[in-house]
């Protein structure tokens, strides 16, 4: 039978405007903060406040269990959905205190962060970031078989996966270094290289400099590549 007659695969979800308190992230999606400080988050919660919600709807899952990332639960409330995607959509709802529009799907660990994944790589910009810890997270805690094999789980070239799970491995320190700065990939393979052959002095240099001068990925490496005072 061609591919194209094969009946698709029928996905049981709804639709549901959600009171953001009864959602948590997930423990390999967990939001990096830096997105929330740029022009691009603002220009978004702006626009979900004018039209009062959001358009485009956010992802979930129902809450089965958090045994893989159990520190997750520390909250207050008990949540009754995990995050899938769309946490920039969240936390602007979440902020401006709106019930989120979102699609509910029963959904395994691994297929939800199998969406994720794609979500995020699927959006017009390169997010090395949260693609890198995604990645990293998932090897680790045994969602993907590793990073090889993420490269076919994931439908990534090689030769990316290998660069994110580098991205991936790096301390927060450096990551924060670059604030809102989005490296693009050739940038991100120096970063990944300098890592690896000066780990303590770029790391280092990550918690003693000031990086509140550096507007492009270019000037935060240089920083980070300074000789440690």
């Amino acid at each position: 039978m061609n591919s194209s007659t094969q009946p698709r695969l029928q996905r049981e979800c709804s639709l549901a405007m959600l009171d953001p308190r009864l959602i948590t992230s997930s423990g390999w999606g967990q939001p990096d903060k830096c997105e929330f400080f740029d022009k691009r988050f603002g220009r978004l919660k702006r626009s979900i406040n004018d039209y009062c919600g959001n358009l485009q709807p956010i992802k979930v899952r129902p809450k089965f269990h958090f045994a893989t990332f159990p520190d997750i639960e520390s909250k207050d409330e008990p949540a009754e959905f995990e995050l899938v995607f769309g946490y920039a959509r969240f936390q602007a709802c979440s902020e401006l205190g709106l019930p989120v529009l979102a699609v509910i799907e029963r959904l395994t660990e691994a297929e939800a962060l199998r969406q994720f994944f794609f979500e995020m790589r699927g959006s017009a910009q390169w997010r090395p970031w949260r693609l890198g810890r995604a990645l990293y997270c998932g090897v680790e805690t045994g969602l993907l078989s590793s990073t090889r094999g993420s490269s076919m789980e994931l439908a990534i070239p090689l030769h990316e996966a290998v660069l994110l799970s580098g991205i991936g491995h790096l301390p927060e320190s450096i990551r924060q270094a670059y604030g809102n700065i989005d490296p693009a990939p050739r940038h991100a393979n120096h970063l990944v290289g300098a890592y690896r052959l000066f780990a303590s002095s770029l790391t280092l240099n990550s918690t003693h400099r000031s990086f509140s001068d550096c507007r492009t990925a270019s000037s935060v490496l240089s920083t980070l590549l300074l000789k440690p005072e």
